[in-house]
């Protein structure tokens, strides 16, 4: 993480947004290395819209139109920690 917090430093930027990039990188590390590991669960455009692991952005639909953000689960096939976002159409 120190080689990361180094090769990835943002100059000009506030510190807030060095700190924030660290610790979103480290929290995403620790998800991946767990074993099982966190699975991010993102959704194809014009696949069938699941409201069990995602919910909808600004407009419902049947069918996904765009992936907003991915659900997190648990692990590869595991229940669902976070539903994702997607946009219907």
């Amino acid at each position: 993480m120190k080689e990361f917090e180094s090769k990835y430093k943002l100059k000009g930027k506030p510190a807030q947004l060095d700190t924030y990039a660290f610790e979103a990188a480290k929290t995403v590390w620790m998800m991946k290395v767990q074993q099982p590991p966190v699975e991010f669960l993102w959704v194809d455009p014009g696949s069938r819209f699941n409201k069990e692991t995602f919910k909808s952005y600004t407009k419902i639909g049947e069918i996904v139109d765009q992936c907003i953000w991915p659900a997190v689960l648990l692990h590869k096939g595991g229940p669902v920690m976070v539903r994702g976002i997607a946009q219907g159409k």
